[in-house]
């Protein structure tokens, strides 16, 4: 059976089962895969691990300073794409005050920005310095590798595939993370 179903819409793949959804009954769920959650959950941990282990390491240019909640705090900007500091807060499920605290740390510590914005002058956006991004290509090279690992490993209809179903993961199935990222 294939993992991506051209015969539902996405509202009915995001429905319960039984549940009427736009006018529609959604069929009973599939068999629980105990396999597949136990691949998934250990592939989640083991790309974790590898990157607090990069953490706990230290990074290269300096950046040997940050720490753990330093270092999620900017991923975790980097992945909103220059938020605002609300933006951040509500994201990260803190109190605005709290977040300006870590911004103004990482600000002291020159791998965060703020710019106006250019829409509202009174808002600023959380941007990422280059000493942050001199981080991130110790991540891509691993990435990269990895990539290269795939291709070497499996055919080009499956990575072509696996592409496929890595895009349904991102966009669909991670539907929870903010329209933020779609900016």
């Amino acid at each position: 059976m294939s993992l991506i179903s051209e015969e539902r819409s996405f509202e009915e793949k995001i429905a319960q089962p039984g549940e009427i959804r736009f006018g529609k009954l959604t069929p009973p769920a599939e068999p629980v895969r105990p396999e597949l959650d136990r691949v998934l959950e250990e592939t989640y941990m083991r790309m974790r691990s590898l990157f607090f282990r990069e953490i706990l390491l230290g990074y290269p240019g300096g950046l040997s300073d940050l720490s753990l909640a330093d270092t999620i705090s900017l991923e975790v900007i980097h992945a909103l794409d220059g938020p605002t500091v609300n933006e951040f807060a509500q994201f990260m499920g803190i109190s605005a005050p709290n977040a300006v605290y870590k911004i103004n740390r990482l600000v002291e510590k020159g791998v965060l920005e703020k710019k106006r914005s250019e829409e509202d002058r009174r808002e600023y956006h959380l941007v990422p310095t280059s000493k942050y991004f001199q981080y991130q290509e110790v991540s891509k090279d691993f990435l990269a590798s990895f990539s290269e690992r795939i291709r070497e490993r499996f055919t080009p209809s499956d990575c072509d595939r696996l592409e496929e179903v890595l895009r349904i993961l991102r966009d669909e199935l991670l539907s929870e993370f903010p329209a933020a990222m779609d900016r």
